[in-house]
């Protein structure tokens, strides 16, 4: 391939896939990167109270669900954050943010782009060739790349990945090389690859985030919201997912609903005041109590977001009704889902997580936060709905 055929390649090949962008849960993801990356900037392990505060989550959520939707996320053995994309632990790839002065390592070249564009910072990229040894040095920030040296340095894109394997199969081949003479070689032994010039892998990168670039700052953006977006795409990796029902906003009038039936779908959504100030859940009370908001199981039962669980905080829950994301899942007299953006998505498999691996490398965590431990492949950190014997007390259609 000589330089006509690589430029020709470009638009063709990079839309294709860099790796941590291809897959939409990039996409989504990237919105929880800034706040998370600016933490590792500071020089700390992002600690689950910390990124909890960051991105508006229940603490508890942060390492089962991260390590599910992302599960190369780098912890140690207190559940504390030390890298996604960039990371505290040292790889070849150097990235020295120009603004703060932190040195943060990148899990591969592209990472090494993306990173400092989605904080939004300047940065120098020191990283050998992945062929020779010879050191590179690009100097990027938000609106691009602006020196490489040598300025015949290349990077190698990977179009083909596995998506439960993205630092294995993407970021593990996705390196700098001094020039496209010496990336021949590399390309003759990875078919599903690109060599880019430096400058436009970081404008590939820009393209396939989708706006991700240049989002609103991470205080306006609601994490939550994401998240389940990027639980779901992994959901339906893992073939997870039965089937869904898409949700209306009722009225509740009396025993009866404001529907044909004068009952609830399943789906189906309406406030509730009857157990507001006596039975709201620790997260209810935080969003500032009132009336609850119900959602109709499709076994009947009535899943109050607001209520107490048997063993943690509520449910977080975000977005207008019927548009509702609602974290972690809901089990109920044998049924499992998920509700998000205002529709209910049951799980197959035991309890809907049998057959859930969290590929993280934790096994341990603070004795008052055993979100990390499991039972062969089946985790039993997830909050469980009310015990059942509770929740009959509050179904009164049941």
């Amino acid at each position: 391939m000589d330089n006509d055929q690589m430029a020709e390649s470009t638009d063709r090949d990079a839309e294709v896939g860099c790796a941590p962008t291809a897959d939409p849960r990039w996409v989504a993801g990237a919105l929880l990167l800034p706040p998370i990356l600016r933490i590792l900037a500071e020089g700390h392990l992002a600690s689950m109270e910390r990124l909890a505060q960051e991105l508006g989550l229940p603490s508890d959520l942060i390492v089962p669900t991260f390590s599910y939707v992302f599960p190369d996320t780098e912890f140690d053995g207190d559940g504390r954050l030390l890298g996604l994309g960039l990371s505290l632990v040292r790889t070849p790839h150097e990235v020295r943010l120009t603004g703060q002065g932190a040195v943060l390592y990148a899990w591969c070249a592209l990472d090494a782009l993306l990173g400092p564009m989605l904080m939004g910072e300047s940065a120098q990229i020191i990283s050998p060739c992945a062929a020779t040894g010879q050191t590179i040095t690009v100097v990027v920030g938000p609106e691009g790349v602006r020196e490489a040296r040598p300025a015949s340095a290349v990077a190698a894109v990977v179009t083909e990945t596995d998506p439960r394997h993205l630092r294995a199969t993407g970021c593990g081949h996705q390196n700098f090389f001094a020039s496209l003479e010496v990336a021949t070689l590399w390309l003759t032994e990875h078919s599903h690859a690109v060599i880019l010039p430096i400058a436009e892998a970081f404008r590939s990168l820009t393209r396939q985030s989708a706006g991700v670039a240049t989002a609103p700052p991470h205080e306006t953006v609601v994490p939550g919201e994401a998240l389940g977006r990027l639980i779901l795409v992994q959901l339906r990796l893992d073939g997870l997912l039965l089937d869904e029902f898409a949700g209306r906003l009722i009225a509740k009038e009396g025993e009866r609903f404001s529907t044909a039936s004068g009952q609830p779908a399943p789906g189906d959504l309406w406030w509730d005041p009857e157990f507001a100030g006596w039975l709201d859940s620790e997260a209810h009370q935080a969003r500032g109590g009132g009336p609850h908001l119900i959602v109709q199981l499709p076994n009947g039962w009535d899943w109050d977001l607001d209520a107490p669980m048997s063993n943690g905080p509520g449910w977080w829950r975000t977005g207008e009704p019927p548009k509702v994301t609602a974290l972690p899942s809901v089990i109920a007299e044998g049924y499992h889902g998920f509700l998000v953006q205002g529709k209910l998505y049951r799980l197959g498999g035991m309890l809907g997580w049998a057959l859930i691996r969290l590929r993280s490398e934790i096994t341990h965590s603070p004795a008052h936060h055993p979100i990390v431990r499991t039972m062969g492949d089946v985790p039993w950190h997830f909050p469980k709905m009310l015990d059942t014997d509770r929740f009959r007390l509050y179904n009164k259609y049941q």
